[in-house]
């Protein structure tokens, strides 16, 4: 026969032993229905929780709300990469009495891209959306882009890409041999974060997702001069 939790209008109580837990637990019937494993009557499975917080995880759009997302500013790592070289001139005057100058037209495109990754908190679906104040830099300082908000994902990059092109002119002095180039100088800023989700039908239930911001971004179309 069908074990039944509830009979007679009367509760009964589960004591249920966990894996990570140090002793047994005790679950009530609060939702007032019984088990059976018949598949004709009752239900075959229910969600019980020590935590009634936990009964609508993972979170997801429904049923969460992201209440704020805290940067530790003080951890982060700012470091420049391998710039992008979109073209390149030598002007050699080494010979010559008189300068040497040519003129060339510079493209390209600017990437700026940003990603949320998720290394810890509770389980959150694939679904799940969020807007925030991205970071950026300034003056070798990272700070909070409180300009700027964007919809992100966890783990899947949000790219913004702009066009850049310019005329420049490349001179060498008589007797000295220059190289000129067109740069894109790229950077990488990298902060830990951690996020507050707030359930939208019990305002005092809440989770907490943790985990990296890391943001590589070009500079504008720039010439650098150097001498050979």
């Amino acid at each position: 026969r069908a074990l039944h939790l509830l009979t007679r209008k009367q509760w009964y109580q589960r004591r249920v032993r966990g894996s990570t837990t140090s002793g047994w637990k005790t679950i009530y019937n609060k939702k007032g229905q019984w088990l059976s494993r018949d598949s004709d009557e009752g239900i075959t499975e229910d969600k019980r929780c020590l935590n009634d917080c936990a009964l609508e995880l993972p979170i997801q759009p429904s049923s969460w709300r992201l209440a704020r997302t805290d940067f530790d500013l003080s951890s982060a790592k700012i470091e420049a990469l391998s710039p992008t070289v979109l073209d390149s001139h030598t002007m050699d005057a080494t010979s010559s009495p008189q300068d040497i100058e040519t003129e060339y037209y510079a493209s390209g495109t600017k990437y700026d891209t940003m990603t949320f990754s998720k290394t810890g908190g509770v389980l959150v679906t694939s679904s799940v959306t969020f807007g925030a104040h991205p970071i950026k830099t300034v003056n070798s300082t990272a700070v909070i882009d409180d300009s700027n908000s964007f919809q992100f994902q966890y783990s899947v990059p949000f790219k913004r890409a702009e066009a850049q092109g310019s005329w420049f002119g490349c001179r060498a002095p008589a007797g000295k041999k220059v190289q000129c180039s067109a740069v894109m100088e790229r950077s990488q800023v990298t902060v830990p974060y951690t996020q507050t989700w707030q359930s939208k039908s019990k305002g005092s239930c809440t989770w907490v997702v943790a985990g990296s911001f890391t943001r590589v971004q070009d500079s504008k179309l720039e010439q650098q001069i150097e001498e050979l």
